[in-house]
Formats: C-alpha cells, structure tokens, sequence
C-alpha cells in the first residue's frame, strides 16, 4: 500500500458503530506508516466509548456536535444554530489539523465538517456502508472528488460525482482471525467454558451492539421449538433483553451460550452455521467475507429502509432468507430455521463479494486522487 501522496487525513464519522468502526478501520490502516497522521471526527449521541475505542490505537478523535435536520420549527431553528456551530468548528479543527484529504462516512453528522472542508479547498471523499446511498453522501456528492461503497449501490444515478465499489472497511480483528468451524468450538469452550461440540448444527443470533428487541423477544421462544436433536445457539443479547432470555434458554435442553456483548465476532461467525441478525452494512460485509448462511431480519426503522436493500444485496448469494420484522414469530422463524436445518434453503451461488483489501483499495484511491 502506497500512502506518500496522503500525509495526513481526516475521517468524519457518526456515533452509531456502522458508521464509526470502518472509520476507525481507515485511520487504523491509514496511520501503519509511521509518517502518516489520521484524525477522527465523530458526533452523535453515546460517542464516549467510540472515544475510547479510537484512542486505544493511537488514533486522534475531536467531538463535534450535530443535530438532525427537522420540520418541527423549534428543532429547526436548534439544527440550524448546531449546524453553524459545526461549520466553523469543523473549520477551526481542520485549520488546526491541516489534513491533505477529508474522508466523510455518511450520517448527517458528516455534513457541517464536509462543507468547511470544501470551503477550504481541502479534497473531499465520501463512503457509504449500504447498498443505498444515504442522503448526506448524495447531498455531498456534488463537492465530492470520489464516492466509494461498499456494495454496488442501488441509487447510483442520484450522485453528483464519480463512485466506486470498493467494500467495506472490516476491522483487522475480523479479517485476521478467521477459523475453521472445530478450531473456532474449541476455542469458544475454552473462553466462555462452554460444552459445545464441531458436530452441533450451530446459530448465531445477534441484534447490534444493543441488541435487537424483537430477535430477542422471538428467537428464545422459537429455539425450542425446532426438532432438531443435535444443535446450540451461541446469542448475543445486549444488556436489556438478557435475563429474560437466559431463562429462556435454561428452561429448554439447547445447548447454548447467551451473552450480554463479545469483542471477538470472528470466532462467533467462525464457529456458526447460520446467523440471525439484522442487515446493516457491516453485517452483511462480514456475513459475506465468513461465508455464512442467514436469515436477515432488516430493522423497519432504518433511514429510506436501507437494510433492506443490504439484505436484498446478500440474497443473490442463495445463502440468505429475509423475514421483515412485521412478520417475525416463532412459527414464521421456525419454519425458515427449519429450511436451512434441513439443508433446503436455496442454492448457493458463485456470488461471493468480500472486497477484503477494502481498506487499502480505500486509502490508495484518495492517494491517487489527491495527486492529481
């Protein structure tokens, strides 16, 4: 990877994880060579552990407000007076920064900072980490040099400015501990001393870094419920939902892990079968580089119903079953667990997507496009 062209780039991200940890995976990557600098710029609600999380690797990280643009006149005038205070504080961080190139990952807390960036004649690059486009990076697409995606997009026709398909960002953790299924249950019974064997058929079940209230509520109930006699369920509950369904789980014979949160998703994906999750962009990235049958339960709130345009993009796999979150029940999630138990689910296709060098595809690209 070359980087000379690049000395210094600043990455804004929001607060949310989809957004924030292929930011951080950038500056990462970006700052291997000892004489490259990257700066993060994050916003949102809840960005404390983000902090944290970008500190940790040597990354420099500057909290900018944001507020979410609103028709309400009282929100209106309060996103406005944020808006301008990001503007000229975005201004004065990069000023302060002097960064060659601005990447900006989407989110509308990306906006204020990509227009002082532009103002200020500094080279503008956008990413986007689902298959539609979001409307901050179509906003931004008229000042941008080069859009990057991590699927091919769904909506292409609405940017202003050249893109490129060039993956997800994945993390080093991710892309660098991958396992095959009786290594990884080895490892997960010495970590979380559990009694899983490589024969078991193997669910992974998990809802985001909160957890998904409607998976949680649903899946505990149908598990018991599938016939199948050699099987265990690894879930990831998040803080809210786990007592409830650990007493769920304990009241059933499944074999099973339930667990509040887990830094180490490769050795999860490594050691499953089939996933249940929801389809954010990083999800259906890693599903994709792991190989992983799913059933995908798109999250019905989710900005211009974004995932599920995700979830539509892993289908073409064959290894993928959506069920909208309106009709997930235990019958319904029964009887699509049971096509993938059964071995009946769709054929797999020669699909596979994983832009695994997504990174360096990334930081070469705005290389280059600076040089010119």
């Amino acid at each position: 990877m070359k980087t000379n062209k690049t000395k210094c780039l600043a990455i804004i991200c929001g607060g949310t994880g989809g957004h924030f940890y292929p930011g951080l995976t950038v500056a990462r990557v970006f700052q291997e060579n000892n004489d490259c600098k990257a700066c993060l710029f994050i916003g949102g609600h809840k960005v404390g552990n983000q902090v944290f999380d970008a500190k940790k690797f040597g990354v420099d990280v500057k909290e900018v407000k944001s507020a979410k643009i609103s028709k309400h006149p009282i929100k209106l005038i309060v996103f406005i007076l944020k808006f301008l205070h990001g503007y000229l504080y975005g201004k004065k961080l990069l000023k302060e920064f002097k960064p060659d190139a601005v990447l900006a990952m989407g989110s509308f807390t990306s906006v204020p900072i990509s227009l002082s960036a532009v103002r200020m004649r500094i080279p503008l690059f956008l990413h986007d980490g689902n298959a539609k486009i979001g409307r901050a990076n179509i906003f931004l697409s008229r000042w941008a040099k080069l859009v990057m995606t991590a699927f091919p997009p769904v909506n292409y026709n609405l940017l202003k400015c050249r893109h490129i398909c060039t993956g997800m960002p994945l993390r080093p953790e991710i892309l660098n501990a991958k396992l095959d299924k009786q290594e990884a249950i080895k490892e997960l019974n010495r970590e979380y001393s559990c009694s899983f064997t490589s024969e078991a058929f193997t669910i992974l079940v998990f809802g985001g870094s909160q957890g998904a209230a409607t998976i949680n509520r649903v899946i505990p109930k149908t598990i018991p419920l599938l016939e199948a006699e050699n099987l265990q369920v690894i879930h990831l509950i998040g803080k809210r939902d786990s007592k409830t369904a650990k007493s769920l789980y304990q009241s059933s014979s499944i074999n099973h892990l339930v667990l509040e949160c887990c830094d180490k998703m490769a050795l999860l994906y490594s050691a499953a079968d089939l996933a249940i999750c929801r389809s954010g962009g990083s999800s259906i990235a890693e599903l994709a580089f792991f190989e992983k049958p799913a059933i995908l339960i798109p999250y019905p709130l989710a900005a211009d119903l974004h995932q599920n345009d995700n979830a539509n993009f892993y289908i073409k796999s064959g290894l993928a079953e959506i069920v909208f979150n309106k009709e997930c029940t235990e019958t319904k999630m029964k009887q699509v667990i049971d096509k993938f138990l059964t071995g009946a689910q769709h054929e797999t296709k020669d699909f596979f997507f994983k832009k695994a060098n997504a990174v360096d595809k990334i930081i070469d690209l705005i290389s280059k496009e600076v040089a010119i």
